[in-house]
C-alpha cells in the first residue's frame, strides 16, 4: 500500500517524501544520542538534613508501610513508574544495588506511582528480572506532592534517623563503583 502511494507521486514529490523521512530519522537519532549523552545524575546533598513527611504506602499484600519501618537503615527511596523510560533503564541497577548492599544497614525502597496497580508492576518486575526489590505502591499518588517530587525518577537518600540527606533527580547507574562507594560512606559515617 505504501508503495502504491509512492508510485502515484510525481518524481519531485517522491524526492520530498524521501527527504522528509531522512530528516525525521536524523532528528530521532539526534534526540536519542542527546538522551544517551546526558551525564549521569548526581546526588545533591543538603547542607542540613531535611525531615521526611510522615508518609505511608502499601506493599503487595496490601499492608501499610511507613518510613518509620526502615528507621535505623540508610534508605534510597526511589519514586518511579513502569511507563517512565528513564525509570525502566534505572531499575535493574537499583535491583543490583539492593542485591549487593541490602541488609540490616541499607534498603532500596522502589515506590511506584503507577495508577494501574500491582499487576503492571509485577509484569515489569518479571520482564526486567527484578528479584531483589519489594513492590511498593503509592496508590493515590499523594506522596509525589508530599515529597516535593518534580520529575521521575527521583531518589531520596534517607539516613538512619529518617532524615533526607540528599536527593537525585534523574536516572543513575546505582550499582556503579562510584555510587556503591558513596553509599558505603553514608552507611559507615552517616554522610560522605
Amino acid at each position: 500500500m505504501a508503495m502504491n502511494f509512492m508510485v502515484r507521486l510525481s518524481k519531485r514529490n517522491r524526492v520530498l517524501v524521501h527527504l522528509a523521512v531522512i530528516t525525521l530519522a536524523a532528528l530521532a537519532l539526534n534526540v536519542a544520542l542527546q538522551y544517551r549523552a546526558q551525564p549521569e545524575a548526581q546526588i545533591a546533598f543538603h547542607e542540613t538534613p531535611v525531615a521526611v513527611p510522615g508518609i505511608s504506602f502499601i506493599d503487595r499484600q496490601g499492608g501499610i508501610v511507613t518510613m518509620a519501618d526502615f528507621k535505623g537503615k540508610v534508605v534510597v527511596l526511589n519514586i518511579w513508574a513502569t511507563w517512565c523510560v528513564p525509570c525502566r533503564e534505572e531499575m535493574p541497577s537499583l535491583n543490583n544495588l539492593q542485591a549487593i548492599m541490602g541488609g540490616e544497614d541499607f534498603q532500596v525502597v522502589a515506590l511506584s506511582i503507577d495508577e494501574t496497580g500491582f499487576r503492571e508492576i509485577e509484569y515489569f518486575y518479571e520482564q526486567y528480572e527484578i528479584r531483589h526489590l519489594v513492590i511498593y505502591l503509592d496508590e493515590g499518588q499523594e506522596l509525589y506532592d508530599q515529597l516535593n517530587v518534580v520529575a521521575i525518577p527521583t531518589s531520596l537518600i534517607i539516613d538512619r534517623r529518617g532524615l533526607e540527606i540528599g536527593r537525585m533527580i534523574g536516572a543513575a547507574t546505582w550499582d556503579s563503583d562510584r555510587m556503591i562507594a558513596t553509599l558505603g560512606e553514608i552507611i559507615g559515617k552517616g554522610r560522605p
